[in-house]
This record gives C-alpha cells, structure tokens and sequence, in this order.
C-alpha cells in the first residue's frame, strides 16, 4: 500500500493462517499462455525473477545455515510465561528473531524493529505487516499481540516469526518492486513468492 503523502514509504502483509489456501493462485497454471490477456502477468514474471535473484543472492544464507549444528527454534522458544507476561515475552522472542534473520538475510543496513498489534490495528485476515521507509531505510514488522492468537504458545511464537521472516522478505524485494503498479491480483502473487521464499528458508533453519 503505497502513501501518497510520503512515495517511499510502502506496506506489505502477511497472509492470515492457514495460509496453505493462498498458495495455489490459478494466474501460475499457465502464465505464458496468459500473457497477452493477463496484464499481471509481467509482475508475476518480475517477481519469479526477483525470487530466483534474492534465492541466488541468498545462496551463502543457505550454506550458512545448513552448515549450522543447533537446532535454533529449539532452542531460542520460551517457555510459556504468566499470562501477565505473555506479550513482553513474545516481544523479546521476535525482536531475538529479528535480529538473528536480519543478519541472515544481510539487512544490517536497516533500521528495523518489531511492534506487537492488536487484531484491531492490523488489516483484515492478516497476522502481521511492514512499514518501510527505502530512503531511511527504516522499518517496523507489526506481528499480532498474543492477546489476540488463538493457538498454543509454542506454535504461535514460531508463527510469529513466520510473520517477520516473511515481512523482511518483502523489504529485500521493495527495491524492486516499488515502480510496479499494484493490483490485487499480483499482490496475491507476491504474497505467493514471499511465502515460499520464508518457508523455504524456516524450513532449512529448523531442520540443522
């Protein structure tokens, strides 16, 4: 979501769970087939490329993690605290999980915090969002207070950092693609690539 007031300053979100269901878009049945009668299409095909380029680009993240003995989500997830202490917890684990993926995804260039939001402050059927700004490179991922989570603690702090892998994500991509024009079909696209770029990269993560 683009500001007028302020051109640098973008959103991106981060599909509400399950999130299984967004990940079949029908615009990636054919795409090339699609491509005179589908103006999405060219986004669609930028963002592949975007996805292959930050894959690539993010080839020595990879080898670093899979190079990585501990088992990292074991072993940074707290214990379930007093539900007095529920959301500074969970605010310290993010922040953790931020600091440790924003220098593995070479964002140490960024200004970025982590600010825990009501389901009332975040847009609908979303559990998270960014706030960039590309000039300052500043930053702050909204994730969804645990006031307003309805899964187990465990489960929901590793969903929590589902959310800000997949918001640093859209910030590697935001160079790219801040020109685009934005619609609502290759937003779904985007939220495609992003998606599996995170879980990709959670996935190879929690597994060394």
């Amino acid at each position: 979501m683009r500001s007028e007031e302020a051109p640098a300053v973008a959103y991106g979100y981060a599909i509400l769970t399950p999130r299984a269901q967004f990940l079949t878009p029908s615009a990636f049945s054919c795409p090339f087939a699609q491509t005179a009668q589908n103006p999405d299409i060219l986004f669609l095909m930028l963002v592949r490329f975007s996805s292959g380029f930050i894959f690539f680009g993010l080839s020595s993240v990879l080898i670093l993690l899979s190079s990585t003995a501990t088992a990292v989500s074991a072993q940074t997830t707290p214990a379930e605290p007093a539900p007095v202490e529920r959301s500074a917890t969970a605010l310290r684990f993010t922040s953790q999980r931020l600091d440790y993926w924003q220098k593995k995804l070479n964002l140490q260039d960024w200004h970025i915090a982590v600010a825990l939001t009501p389901v009332s402050g975040l847009r609908q059927q979303t559990l998270g969002n960014v706030q960039w700004d590309l000039e300052k490179k500043t930053a702050t991922i909204h994730v969804l207070d645990p006031a307003d989570y309805h899964m187990p603690w465990q489960p929901m702090l590793l969903d929590m950092e589902f959310t800000v892998v997949h918001e640093l994500i859209h910030l590697e991509l935001a160079p790219i693609l801040t020109d685009v024009k934005r619609s609502d079909a290759n937003r779904r696209q985007e939220e495609f690539a992003v998606n599996h770029l995170a879980e990709a990269l959670l996935q190879l993560d929690r597994t060394h």
